[in-house]
């Protein structure tokens, strides 16, 4: 027979796991908009940008997840009080949290997907004087 508090023990092990899957469940979704965003935005260009629109949307994941990583995780978690807090790290080679990675990819998928569509909307509607 089980105790109390080895079932409340297991409840709330249940409701982490539960957590960490509807969070993960998130991210991948978020990351499942960006690439629909990224096929609207090859199939709205003309064939011959096709190439530079997928390079520029790979670049542009990695620049989010490097400035995810650098600054925009340290001022959405690492505040301790006030808008932007008074416990910023930022020692660019701290890492993530272990407890904390999840919160990082669901805030790096939503940073991505809304790049994606800033991009989109400038698709071969402003030009760059090289």
């Amino acid at each position: 027979m089980a105790t109390i508090q080895q079932v409340d023990m297991l409840v709330v092990s249940l409701v982490d796991s539960l957590n960490n899957l509807q969070l993960i469940y998130g991210g991948v979704s978020a990351i499942g908009i960006a690439i629909g965003f990224l096929m609207l935005n090859t199939g709205t260009i003309s064939t011959k940008n096709t190439k530079t629109m997928l390079r520029v949307s790979l670049i542009e994941n990695m620049i989010c997840a490097f400035g995810m990583w650098v600054l925009g995780y340290r001022i959405s978690m690492d505040s301790i009080g006030g808008l932007i807090g008074t416990g910023l790290d930022f020692d660019f080679f701290h890492s993530v949290p272990d407890d904390s990675c999840i919160k990082f990819i669901i805030l790096f998928a939503c940073a991505q997907f809304t790049s994606a569509i800033t991009t989109g909307a400038l698709a071969e509607r402003t030009y760059v004087d090289t």
